[in-house]
């Protein structure tokens, strides 16, 4: 993770306020640094010369879309790959720096283009998704952050939601994938717990086993005395919302990303209370 972002001598707070805002796309700082990175992880040496690494290319192009040159025979030179790089918009620039750091999981590369996103206080940052594969997704804050790869470390819902995470942030992000990837770890995570003797429980069954125990479901925290009983209401409440919110089982149209990402943050929250126990009768 990265430190505490240096504050220059004599800023004011609200110079210092303004730095710290994370920057979209790709301004001259960020582009200038990731066109020497990824130049240098698509090109080889010969002698004082730079070459395009040509079988690296054609799997960027077909992963990616991104032209960078080919040729049957030959070589093509370091200049006519700037020349080609130089012309990418910032979005393909960013898709670039994904699919590079993708190809180059577990080598140094992707450490070095998370540097570079991180210290230009980029949006974006790279990061490994369900597989293993170094990728690019939008920052978060970093105590959420660490809560949340607490959270990815259980095997089992751990795992659908780090693909919830990846499909909810990432640089093409897919809301309907994220929704389902949520929804799917909840039903993971509270199966044992809310009906172990069901192999084909849902969240929707679970609700109706939560709304018709003897003693209700909750989390450990005390109530007062005139609000008795909002803590299964409101636990029940957020897990029926969640159900009912599934653009491909009960409604018509497509799930949004404001909505994608609600539902993954609440399921994380489910997860890690299930996880802990927590959740109980």
């Amino acid at each position: 993770m990265a430190a505490q972002r240096f504050r220059p001598f004599g800023v004011t707070d609200e110079e210092y306020t303004d730095l710290l805002v994370l920057q979209d796309g790709t301004p001259p700082p960020l582009r200038d640094a990731l066109m020497a990175a990824l130049y240098e992880a698509v090109t080889y040496v010969v002698g004082p010369y730079r070459f395009l690494n040509l079988d690296m290319a054609r799997e960027i192009r077909a992963l990616a879309g991104i032209e960078l040159g080919d040729t049957p025979t030959g070589h093509i030179s370091g200049e006519d790959v700037l020349r080609r790089m130089r012309q990418l918009t910032p979005m393909l620039m960013l898709r670039f720096a994904d699919v590079v750091a993708y190809l180059y999981s577990g080598t140094a590369t992707p450490v070095e283009l998370r540097r570079i996103f991180e210290i230009n206080n980029s949006k974006y940052t790279v990061a490994p998704d369900a597989e293993g594969h170094e990728r690019l997704v939008e920052r978060l804050p970093e105590g959420e952050l660490h809560a949340l790869l607490a959270t990815f470390a259980d095997a089992g819902p751990g795992l659908l939601l780090h693909r919830a995470f990846t499909a909810a942030y990432g640089i093409s992000p897919n809301p309907g994938e994220a929704y389902k990837m949520s929804v799917k770890a909840v039903e993971t995570a509270l199966h044992q717990t809310i009906e172990p003797k069901n192999t084909g429980a849902t969240l929707g069954t679970m609700l109706a086993v939560m709304r018709n125990a003897k003693m209700p479901w909750t989390l450990p925290l005390d109530e007062r005395a005139d609000h008795a009983g909002r803590n299964a209401e409101t636990l029940i409440g957020f897990i029926q919302a969640l159900w009912d919110g599934q653009e491909d089982r009960h409604r018509n149209g497509e799930v949004d990303l404001r909505e994608a990402r609600a539902a993954f943050h609440g399921a994380a929250a489910i997860v890690a209370w299930a996880n802990e126990g927590l959740i109980a009768k």
